[in-house]
């Protein structure tokens, strides 16, 4: 695990408002096993990534972001990134334009 990965994962743990013990509980880990990897000290496998993504919905793309070389994947994942820290309402509106804007690019092809 990447020192990246670990401040991502505890960037959403702190942006979810739990505190390192409520992770452990809802994933059946430790609040040691936790701690170790927010620090970079211990490393999760991928069960563990797995079940840390859900909880802190943590999208895969944007938990590997620093192992992705090619430059247009780079920039998926950075709006990807950006997406991610926007509430539901502002999620929701960002689709809703991206629809319009997709159905007018369609209208203009016909």
């Amino acid at each position: 695990m990447s020192i990246i990965e670990s401040e991502i994962i505890k960037a959403n743990r702190l942006k979810k408002n739990l505190t390192q013990k409520e992770v452990a509980e809802q994933t059946g880990l430790t609040e040691k096993f936790i701690s170790k990897i927010e620090s970079n000290i211990s490393n999760a496998g991928e069960e563990t990534k797995i079940k840390l993504m859900n909880l802190l919905e943590i999208e895969p793309n944007v938990l590997y972001s620093s192992h992705i070389d090619n430059k247009n994947l780079q920039k998926r994942i950075s709006l990807s990134v950006e997406i991610s820290k926007l509430s539901n309402e502002e999620i929701d509106f960002f689709m809703s334009i991206l629809n319009d804007y997709i159905k007018m690019k369609q209208n203009k092809c016909n």
